[in-house]
């Protein structure tokens, strides 16, 4: 029996290739000619929520970064209300490792000298700005902060919203948005929005101030703009599961390789269970129309059951329902509240893609139902 680790894609960095495991705190350095070194990080604290990961590419080292897949400020739910944490494993190039902690930030990107991170997650909206010199005043405060291992985070105060920290050549640059988004309003009574992004090399970090004004950066004008193409570049940068097979590497055996449980209190158990299977606890009336009549989630549904099954962290929302689509025996979906380390999965939206997959009849072929349940 094998072990496998399951690759995102991979990171070549100097002649270090780095696999990281898409789900589990593990990865794998492979150089030529020298056998692979595995590193692990199984308690490190990413919260409560199950989470995203994310890998970062920097000269010096491979970044990966976990932060909540899904999460809820539902009232129903105040238990599991949790702050949105980030935690981040900086992977040298001998396997060296350290690790960084934050909260209420989004990341804006790493370079060599550490990880960067903004405090504003979106840009507001002015829907009276229509291009031209900014609005008088015009200020959007975000708190650039650069992380690094066992060091407090350098912190330095912008007065406009922080789009992306990327490493040019020697020096480090920012990319931010100068003035509010350009409103262009449309014959439907709508709005489209045009953003301006601009570049300003940061000063040596031995010498930033703690605080920055984009004016006093660029006096006049917008500055040099970021072209398409970087944008695009930019996406390319937070990498997808690889397509190709690296190999088996095979983890059996090998201790530290998988998360430790986290800590759950009765409540927030009872809260994950119920805020996943409340999704579907009224499939046969989940709309209303105009008149307010009830209807199903889609055309067909009905005789919808929704039940809990397995005890933490194996516990499954399981729905069935009967449909047309196989109407000699029932359709099946079921859900995963937590995930191997005990960390919620809330499945946001899960209803909604149900729908969409009924809908669009993207499901399997009755031909496949075993006992008279197909399986969704």
């Amino acid at each position: 029996m094998t072990d496998p680790l399951r690759a995102l894609a991979p990171v070549t960095i100097d002649n270090t290739t780095f696999f990281v495991d898409e789900a589990r705190p593990v990865a794998v350095l492979r150089r030529t000619g020298q056998p692979d070194r595995v590193v692990s990080w199984p308690r490190l604290n990413v919260g409560i929520h199950h989470p995203q990961t994310l890998l970062h590419r920097a000269g010096n080292a491979l970044w990966v970064s976990y932060s909540p897949w899904d999460s809820t400020s539902d009232e129903r739910y105040p238990a599991l209300c949790a702050p949105q944490d980030m935690a981040a494993v900086r992977i040298g190039l001998e396997g060296d490792l350290g690790f960084v902690q934050t909260a209420g930030t989004k990341i804006l990107g790493v370079t060599n000298e550490g990880l960067w991170t903004g405090s504003s997650p979106f840009q507001a909206i002015d829907e009276d700005y229509h291009g031209g010199p900014e609005p008088s005043g015009y200020a959007y405060p975000d708190t650039l902060q650069l992380h690094r291992p066992g060091q407090p985070p350098l912190s330095i105060e912008f007065d406009r919203h922080l789009f992306a920290v990327r490493q040019r050549g020697q020096s480090i640059e920012v990319w931010l948005n100068p003035s509010p988004p350009i409103t262009h309003p449309d014959q439907a009574g709508g709005a489209g929005y045009e953003y301006r992004l601009t570049r300003i090399p940061l000063p040596p970090l031995n010498s930033i101030a703690d605080a920055l004004r984009f004016r006093d950066l660029v006096p006049q004008g917008w500055g040099e703009p970021v072209s398409e193409q970087e944008l695009e570049q930019l996406e390319e940068e937070y990498l997808e599961p690889a397509q190709g097979d690296p190999g088996l590497i095979d983890l059996q055996g090998m201790v530290g390789t998988h998360w430790e449980l986290v800590e759950l209190s009765a409540v927030q158990r009872e809260q994950a269970i119920a805020a996943v299977a409340d999704q579907f606890s009224s499939l046969e009336q989940f709309w209303h129309d105009s008149s307010g009549e009830a209807l199903p989630l889609t055309e067909g549904l009905s005789d919808a059951q929704c039940q809990v099954v397995g005890r933490w962290p194996q516990v499954q929302v399981v729905v069935d329902f009967h449909h047309p689509h196989y109407p000699q025996g029932i359709l099946r979906r079921s859900f995963q509240v937590f995930d191997e380390a005990g960390r919620v999965h809330l499945h946001s939206y899960a209803g909604i893609n149900l729908m969409e997959d009924l809908d669009t009849g993207d499901l399997p072929e009755p031909g496949q139902a075993k006992d008279g349940v197909l399986r969704i």
